[in-house]
């Protein structure tokens, strides 16, 4: 090539060129061409191989959330059912414990009434003919003589420790309740606890109270010795006043003071109580519920409200 271009033949020394050039441009162009090909076809392979492998994943995942979901809902419809089984189980107890509740009230109200009635008639009736005979004994006996002053003394025993039983009788069980109903048997409660303690109280009775049947009348007038108690212990109150409507819809009681309301230390030893407990169990029992709030006057009071249909002679709703 170079040699012919020496020799002067330069139209010879270029068309070898352009042959050899053109001949090696096209093997370059092929072997570039071939590389093309592989690399597009190795592309290919990899794309098809990154799918297949995405696919893999994504149905690897899809089986994963498929099967978490299958055992979120299983675990989800255990809790439900095992949730539920333990609510039946509670309410199936609380329905026990009230139960339980009630007839331990009426046995303890029962026990009450059989203690009250012997302590009014038997003890009654010995102390009371104790004082008979010590009576006709200190009329038999001479007026200077010392023995009267001893049997003054033991007639006056006998009739305070009377009064005493008489009033423990009453405390136990209210014989008034029985004979004439919770609107007497308040009144007397009321009576009793002005005289035991100064305090003036007064009775506010509205609607068909005797209506209310005997085995809840016991509790109302309990609600009402509890609530009255806690005036004479705890309010420093100088009047008390209780109010029970009975209308269509409910039984009301209010039980209310003049005293120190709802000062810190008077609502916790009110809250704290037995009695408290007591009285919101009554009312629980029959259907109801009791609270305590401020009076308008300062004063502390004991709100209880019944269904009308639970307490009273109406069948409906009747608790047994």
């Amino acid at each position: 090539m170079f040699e012919l271009a020496r020799a002067g033949q330069t139209a010879a020394a270029v068309g070898l060129i352009r042959g050899t050039l053109i001949g090696q441009q096209r093997a370059l162009d092929g072997t570039i061409s071939q590389f093309l090909i592989v690399n597009n076809r190795m592309q290919e392979e990899a794309a098809a191989a990154n799918r297949g492998i995405y696919d893999r994943v994504a149905a690897e995942i899809m089986t994963l959330v498929a099967v978490l979901l299958v055992v979120v809902g299983i675990a989800g419809v255990w809790i439900v059912v095992v949730n539920r089984r333990a609510f039946e189980a509670v309410r199936d107890v609380t329905a026990q414990l009230r139960t339980l509740s009630w007839h331990t009230l009426r046995l303890q109200e029962d026990v009450q009434r059989s203690v009250s009635r012997e302590l009014h008639d038997d003890f009654g009736q010995i102390l009371t003919a104790m004082g008979t005979l010590l009576g006709h004994a200190r009329r038999r006996v001479p007026g200077d003589d010392p023995l009267t002053e001893q049997l003054d003394h033991v007639r006056t025993i006998a009739q305070e420790t009377l009064d005493r039983i008489r009033a423990q009788s009453q405390w136990l069980h209210p014989g008034v309740l029985d004979d004439f109903g919770l609107e007497k048997a308040l009144a007397r409660c009321a009576e009793q606890f002005e005289r035991q303690t100064g305090i003036r109280t007064t009775l506010e009775a509205t609607g068909p109270i005797g209506d209310v049947r005997p085995e809840f009348a016991i509790h109302v007038y309990r609600v009402v010795q509890e609530a009255l108690s806690n005036i004479g212990r705890h309010s420093g109150s100088s009047e008390a006043r209780v109010q029970l409507e009975c209308d269509g819809a409910a039984l009301r009681l209010e039980v209310e003071d003049r005293g120190r309301g709802m000062a810190a230390g008077r609502a916790r030893t009110v809250e704290g109580g037995l009695g408290l407990v007591s009285m919101r169990e009554r009312a629980e029992l029959m259907g109801g519920q009791l609270r305590l709030r401020q009076s308008p006057g300062g004063g502390l009071i004991v709100e209880m409200r019944v269904p009308r249909a639970v307490v009273t002679t109406t069948p409906e709703g009747v608790l047994t």
